[in-house]
Protein backbone atom coordinates (compact mmCIF):
# COMPACT_ATOMS: atom_id res chain seq x y z
CA UNK A 1 0.00 0.00 0.00
CA UNK A 2 2.76 2.42 0.82
CA UNK A 3 4.66 1.96 -2.52
CA UNK A 4 0.81 1.98 -4.14
CA UNK A 5 0.61 5.56 -2.34
CA UNK A 6 3.45 6.71 -3.23
CA UNK A 7 3.07 5.80 -7.01
CA UNK A 8 0.05 7.83 -7.07
CA UNK A 9 1.76 10.75 -5.05
CA UNK A 10 4.21 10.90 -8.03
CA UNK A 11 1.20 10.84 -10.53
CA UNK A 12 -0.74 13.64 -8.80
CA UNK A 13 2.71 15.82 -8.88
CA UNK A 14 3.09 14.97 -12.79
CA UNK A 15 -0.68 15.95 -13.28
CA UNK A 16 0.54 19.46 -11.87
CA UNK A 17 3.78 19.70 -12.76
CA UNK A 18 2.27 19.62 -16.54
CA UNK A 19 -0.76 22.23 -15.50
CA UNK A 20 2.49 24.32 -14.17
CA UNK A 21 4.52 24.39 -16.84
CA UNK A 22 2.93 24.29 -20.00
CA UNK A 23 3.30 27.56 -21.02
CA UNK A 24 7.01 26.75 -20.92
CA UNK A 25 5.88 24.32 -23.87
CA UNK A 26 3.86 26.05 -26.23
CA UNK A 27 2.15 23.70 -29.18
CA UNK A 28 4.48 23.71 -32.13
CA UNK A 29 3.63 25.33 -35.04
CA UNK A 30 0.97 28.02 -36.17
CA UNK A 31 -2.03 27.55 -37.56
CA UNK A 32 -3.08 28.60 -40.92
CA UNK A 33 -6.37 30.74 -40.66
CA UNK A 34 -6.28 33.81 -38.34
CA UNK A 35 -9.09 31.77 -36.66
CA UNK A 36 -6.88 29.12 -35.68
CA UNK A 37 -4.39 31.16 -34.56
CA UNK A 38 -6.94 33.04 -31.92
CA UNK A 39 -8.47 29.13 -30.74
CA UNK A 40 -4.87 28.00 -29.81
CA UNK A 41 -4.06 29.91 -26.96
CA UNK A 42 -7.74 28.80 -25.60
CA UNK A 43 -7.15 25.14 -26.56
CA UNK A 44 -3.58 24.92 -24.84
CA UNK A 45 -5.41 27.33 -21.22
CA UNK A 46 -8.52 24.16 -21.68
CA UNK A 47 -5.12 21.39 -21.46
CA UNK A 48 -3.98 23.09 -18.65
CA UNK A 49 -6.90 23.17 -16.54
CA UNK A 50 -7.60 19.49 -17.77
CA UNK A 51 -4.31 18.26 -15.40
CA UNK A 52 -5.61 20.44 -12.63
CA UNK A 53 -8.41 18.90 -12.57
CA UNK A 54 -7.27 14.93 -13.08
CA UNK A 55 -5.19 15.61 -9.83
CA UNK A 56 -7.39 17.15 -7.70
CA UNK A 57 -9.85 13.51 -8.80
CA UNK A 58 -6.65 11.72 -8.23
CA UNK A 59 -6.05 13.04 -4.83
CA UNK A 60 -9.87 12.45 -3.93
CA UNK A 61 -9.78 9.15 -5.02
CA UNK A 62 -6.72 7.86 -3.50
CA UNK A 63 -8.44 8.99 0.30
CA UNK A 64 -11.10 7.20 -0.05
CA UNK A 65 -9.30 4.23 -1.79
CA UNK A 66 -7.11 4.58 1.31
CA UNK A 67 -9.79 4.47 3.46
CA UNK A 68 -11.51 1.26 2.07
CA UNK A 69 -8.08 -0.55 1.69
CA UNK A 70 -6.26 0.57 4.81
CA UNK A 71 -8.12 -1.91 7.00
CA UNK A 72 -7.88 -4.50 4.85
CA UNK A 73 -3.81 -4.32 4.51
CA UNK A 74 -3.42 -2.92 7.84
CA UNK A 75 -1.65 0.04 7.08
CA UNK A 76 -1.47 3.60 8.74
CA UNK A 77 -0.09 6.13 6.37
CA UNK A 78 2.36 9.00 8.34
CA UNK A 79 4.02 11.61 6.98
CA UNK A 80 7.60 12.41 7.57
CA UNK A 81 8.03 16.55 8.42
CA UNK A 82 11.53 15.57 9.01
CA UNK A 83 11.28 15.51 12.72
CA UNK A 84 8.38 13.67 13.65
CA UNK A 85 5.76 12.19 11.45
CA UNK A 86 2.05 12.54 11.57
CA UNK A 87 0.41 9.09 11.26
CA UNK A 88 -3.27 9.28 9.59
CA UNK A 89 -5.53 5.98 10.54
CA UNK A 90 -7.11 4.68 7.84
CA UNK A 91 -10.69 3.80 10.03
CA UNK A 92 -11.46 7.44 9.41
CA UNK A 93 -12.25 8.83 5.58
CA UNK A 94 -11.82 12.11 6.28
CA UNK A 95 -8.39 11.92 7.71
CA UNK A 96 -7.23 9.40 4.56
CA UNK A 97 -8.86 12.62 2.34
CA UNK A 98 -6.51 14.97 4.65
CA UNK A 99 -3.47 13.02 4.26
CA UNK A 100 -4.33 12.25 0.38
CA UNK A 101 -3.93 15.53 -0.31
CA UNK A 102 -1.48 16.80 2.91
CA UNK A 103 1.02 14.28 1.73
CA UNK A 104 0.91 15.87 -1.82
CA UNK A 105 0.98 19.32 -0.67
CA UNK A 106 4.82 18.37 1.39
CA UNK A 107 6.15 16.83 -1.95
CA UNK A 108 5.10 19.73 -3.29
CA UNK A 109 7.20 22.01 -0.98
CA UNK A 110 9.68 19.87 -1.14
CA UNK A 111 9.90 20.50 -4.59
CA UNK A 112 10.00 24.01 -4.20
CA UNK A 113 12.90 23.92 -1.64
CA UNK A 114 14.91 22.05 -4.49
CA UNK A 115 13.71 25.06 -6.94
CA UNK A 116 15.01 27.51 -4.06
CA UNK A 117 18.26 25.84 -4.05
CA UNK A 118 19.00 25.88 -7.62
CA UNK A 119 18.02 28.99 -8.83
CA UNK A 120 19.99 29.98 -5.35
CA UNK A 121 23.02 28.23 -6.73
CA UNK A 122 22.77 29.66 -10.22
CA UNK A 123 22.16 33.14 -8.95
CA UNK A 124 22.98 35.83 -11.81
CA UNK A 125 23.67 33.70 -14.29
CA UNK A 126 21.80 34.46 -17.98
CA UNK A 127 18.75 31.80 -18.46
CA UNK A 128 20.40 30.23 -21.92
CA UNK A 129 19.91 26.94 -20.08
CA UNK A 130 16.91 25.20 -21.18
CA UNK A 131 16.49 23.85 -18.00
CA UNK A 132 17.55 26.67 -15.40
CA UNK A 133 14.92 28.54 -17.44
CA UNK A 134 12.31 25.92 -16.45
CA UNK A 135 13.18 26.36 -12.58
CA UNK A 136 12.79 29.50 -13.10
CA UNK A 137 9.62 29.68 -14.60
CA UNK A 138 8.11 27.39 -11.70
CA UNK A 139 9.22 29.23 -9.15
CA UNK A 140 7.92 32.51 -10.29
CA UNK A 141 7.78 35.45 -8.27
CA UNK A 142 10.51 33.85 -5.39
CA UNK A 143 13.02 33.94 -8.69
CA UNK A 144 13.50 37.66 -7.63
CA UNK A 145 14.47 37.44 -4.10
CA UNK A 146 18.30 37.70 -3.43
CA UNK A 147 20.53 34.21 -2.47
CA UNK A 148 20.39 34.52 0.68
CA UNK A 149 16.42 34.74 1.54
CA UNK A 150 16.26 31.65 -0.78
CA UNK A 151 18.72 30.02 1.65
CA UNK A 152 15.95 31.24 4.21
CA UNK A 153 13.19 30.27 2.89
CA UNK A 154 12.97 26.57 3.65
CA UNK A 155 13.60 27.06 7.39
CA UNK A 156 11.13 30.16 7.07
CA UNK A 157 8.02 28.10 5.34
CA UNK A 158 8.71 25.36 7.69
CA UNK A 159 8.73 26.82 10.92
CA UNK A 160 5.82 29.39 10.12
CA UNK A 161 4.11 26.04 8.18
CA UNK A 162 4.19 24.14 11.65
CA UNK A 163 2.72 27.02 13.80
CA UNK A 164 -0.25 27.46 12.22
CA UNK A 165 -1.07 23.41 11.52
CA UNK A 166 0.17 22.04 14.26
CA UNK A 167 -2.45 23.24 16.91
CA UNK A 168 -5.25 21.28 14.52
CA UNK A 169 -3.15 18.28 14.38
CA UNK A 170 -2.94 18.65 18.24
CA UNK A 171 -6.97 18.86 18.67
CA UNK A 172 -7.10 15.60 16.31
CA UNK A 173 -5.05 13.53 18.59
CA UNK A 174 -2.17 13.40 16.17
CA UNK A 175 0.52 15.38 17.98
CA UNK A 176 0.82 15.64 21.97
CA UNK A 177 -0.70 18.54 23.50
CA UNK A 178 2.07 21.26 23.76
CA UNK A 179 2.64 23.54 27.26
CA UNK A 180 2.33 26.89 25.86
CA UNK A 181 3.21 28.99 23.06
CA UNK A 182 6.86 29.08 23.95
CA UNK A 183 6.48 24.95 23.36
CA UNK A 184 4.74 25.61 19.72
CA UNK A 185 7.76 28.04 19.06
CA UNK A 186 10.38 26.07 19.98
CA UNK A 187 9.24 22.92 17.74
CA UNK A 188 8.55 25.51 15.35
CA UNK A 189 12.73 26.43 14.97
CA UNK A 190 13.28 22.85 15.02
CA UNK A 191 11.06 22.19 12.23
CA UNK A 192 13.07 24.82 10.60
CA UNK A 193 16.02 23.59 10.40
CA UNK A 194 14.26 20.03 9.61
CA UNK A 195 13.00 21.98 6.42
CA UNK A 196 16.66 22.36 4.90
CA UNK A 197 17.09 18.07 5.45
CA UNK A 198 15.01 18.24 2.34
CA UNK A 199 17.57 19.32 0.15
CA UNK A 200 20.09 16.29 0.83
CA UNK A 201 18.32 14.05 -2.08
CA UNK A 202 18.90 16.55 -4.75
CA UNK A 203 22.55 17.48 -3.61
CA UNK A 204 23.14 13.84 -3.18
CA UNK A 205 21.60 13.17 -6.75
CA UNK A 206 23.06 16.14 -8.36
CA UNK A 207 26.81 14.77 -6.83
CA UNK A 208 26.30 11.58 -7.71
CA UNK A 209 25.49 12.50 -11.66
CA UNK A 210 28.18 14.81 -11.70
CA UNK A 211 30.72 12.18 -11.28
CA UNK A 212 29.12 9.61 -13.58
CA UNK A 213 29.34 12.25 -16.17
CA UNK A 214 32.59 13.49 -15.71
CA UNK A 215 33.78 10.34 -16.22
CA UNK A 216 31.34 8.68 -18.54
CA UNK A 217 30.40 10.66 -21.56
CA UNK A 218 26.55 10.77 -22.04
CA UNK A 219 26.21 13.28 -24.87
CA UNK A 220 25.36 16.95 -25.21
CA UNK A 221 21.76 16.91 -23.47
CA UNK A 222 20.99 20.14 -21.57
CA UNK A 223 20.32 18.32 -18.19
CA UNK A 224 23.81 16.85 -18.50
CA UNK A 225 25.35 20.41 -19.20
CA UNK A 226 22.88 22.28 -15.97
CA UNK A 227 24.49 19.18 -13.43
CA UNK A 228 27.65 20.63 -14.36
CA UNK A 229 27.32 23.99 -14.15
CA UNK A 230 25.12 23.71 -10.59
CA UNK A 231 27.62 21.29 -8.77
CA UNK A 232 30.39 23.78 -10.17
CA UNK A 233 28.94 26.38 -7.89
CA UNK A 234 28.20 23.66 -5.17
CA UNK A 235 31.64 22.99 -4.78
CA UNK A 236 33.18 26.28 -4.87
CA UNK A 237 33.28 26.34 -0.69
CA UNK A 238 35.69 23.01 -1.18
CA UNK A 239 37.91 24.79 -3.82
CA UNK A 240 40.79 25.71 -1.85
CA UNK A 241 41.36 22.09 -0.60
CA UNK A 242 43.90 20.06 -2.36
CA UNK A 243 41.14 17.36 -4.10
CA UNK A 244 43.11 16.97 -7.31
CA UNK A 245 45.64 13.81 -8.67
CA UNK A 246 46.30 14.51 -11.95
CA UNK A 247 42.46 13.97 -13.71
CA UNK A 248 40.64 12.71 -10.53
CA UNK A 249 38.52 14.94 -8.60
CA UNK A 250 37.63 13.86 -5.03
CA UNK A 251 36.06 17.35 -4.12
CA UNK A 252 32.20 15.54 -5.24
CA UNK A 253 33.19 12.47 -3.39
CA UNK A 254 33.77 14.55 -0.51
CA UNK A 255 30.86 16.66 -0.50
CA UNK A 256 28.44 13.81 -0.93
CA UNK A 257 30.48 12.12 2.19
CA UNK A 258 29.59 15.51 3.54
CA UNK A 259 26.15 16.07 3.02
CA UNK A 260 25.24 12.55 3.37
CA UNK A 261 26.80 12.00 6.99
CA UNK A 262 25.37 15.51 8.04
CA UNK A 263 22.03 14.60 6.77
CA UNK A 264 22.04 11.56 8.54
CA UNK A 265 23.23 13.38 12.29
CA UNK A 266 20.21 15.84 11.83
CA UNK A 267 18.10 13.35 10.71
CA UNK A 268 18.76 10.49 13.73
CA UNK A 269 19.49 8.37 11.05
CA UNK A 270 19.24 4.79 12.83
CA UNK A 271 22.73 3.32 11.98
CA UNK A 272 24.67 6.41 12.96
CA UNK A 273 22.47 6.44 16.36
CA UNK A 274 23.43 3.49 17.27
CA UNK A 275 26.97 3.76 16.65
CA UNK A 276 27.56 6.60 18.84
CA UNK A 277 25.18 5.15 21.92
CA UNK A 278 26.60 1.48 21.02
CA UNK A 279 30.16 1.90 20.37
CA UNK A 280 30.83 5.74 21.61
CA UNK A 281 28.32 5.98 24.67
CA UNK A 282 27.55 9.19 23.43
CA UNK A 283 24.11 10.54 22.55
CA UNK A 284 23.25 11.60 19.21
CA UNK A 285 21.40 14.99 19.45
CA UNK A 286 19.50 14.84 16.16
CA UNK A 287 16.86 17.46 15.37
CA UNK A 288 14.32 14.09 16.16
CA UNK A 289 15.62 14.05 19.46
CA UNK A 290 15.86 17.30 20.32
CA UNK A 291 12.06 17.85 19.27
CA UNK A 292 10.99 15.32 21.55
CA UNK A 293 12.93 16.85 24.48
CA UNK A 294 11.08 20.11 23.84
CA UNK A 295 10.00 22.51 25.90
CA UNK A 296 13.79 23.27 27.08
Amino acid sequence: MALFDAILNLVAFLLWLNWRAHDQFPEAGRGVTVLANLQRPRERSAKRWVSLGLMFVLLVLRGLAGWHLGSVFDWTPAVDLGVVALPFYSSFPARMLLHSFFSFAELLLVFHFWLLLVSALRSGELAADPVLKLVRHLLGRAENRPRAVKFFLPFAASSLGWLLLAPGFEKMGMLPVTKSFSHLAQQALVCGFGGWLAWKYLLLALLALHIVNSYVYLGEHPVWNFIAFTTRNLLRPLAWLPLRAGRMDFAPVLAVALVWLLAAWLGGEFWLRSFFEDRLHATLWSLPRIFQSLPL
